[in-house]
Formats: structure tokens, C-alpha cells, sequence
């Protein structure tokens, strides 16, 4: 069995990591899985109504590069390497 820990914000990734390493406790012989889906494209932006720019698009990428080293660091915090825990963020 896998537990899924969905990480999409960093002020939540700290509670979610726990309790999925609570819910390990719990369970015992499973694995946990951290995953960051990155959007592809801003979710804010309109194409009906706005012009994708080089700069917003770089701004969109430095914004998501920004949150992935964020929770990375998070799920190397909270999620020690211990054979039963895979960290592939």
C-alpha cells in the first residue's frame, strides 16, 4: 500500500508530510509517496483575453521553481529516507 501526499502549497505541505508519516505509523508496512504537480500554464491566465509575454511566462516559471525547491525541502525534513519512504520531488 502507498500513501499519496499531494503537495501543491507550501503552507500546507509541513501538515500534510505529517500526517502522512502519522498515517505510516498507524498502517505500518506502507510507503508514502510526495508528489508536486506543476502546472503548465498559469492558471490565472486567460487566453480569450490576455497575451502570454516571455516575462510573465518566466515570472510563472521562477514562481513554480520557487515552490518545488520549497516543498523539496519540506519532504526532506520531514521525510528521512528509511526504506519506506520514497522522496522523488
Amino acid at each position: 500500500m502507498t500513501i499519496l501526499a499531494l503537495l501543491n502549497r507550501a503552507e500546507t505541505a509541513d501538515a500534510v508530510l505529517r500526517a502522512a508519516v502519522e498515517l505510516q505509523a498507524i498502517l505500518g508496512d506502507v510507503s508514502i509517496r510526495a508528489l508536486h504537480p506543476r502546472p503548465d500554464v498559469e492558471p490565472d491566465f486567460m487566453p480569450t483575453e490576455e497575451m502570454m509575454l516571455p516575462e510573465r511566462r518566466a515570472a510563472f516559471e521562477a514562481d513554480q521553481d520557487a515552490l518545488s525547491a520549497a516543498l523539496r525541502r519540506v519532504a526532506e525534513e520531514q521525510l528521512p529516507y528509511d526504506g519506506m519512504v520514497e522522496r522523488r520531488l
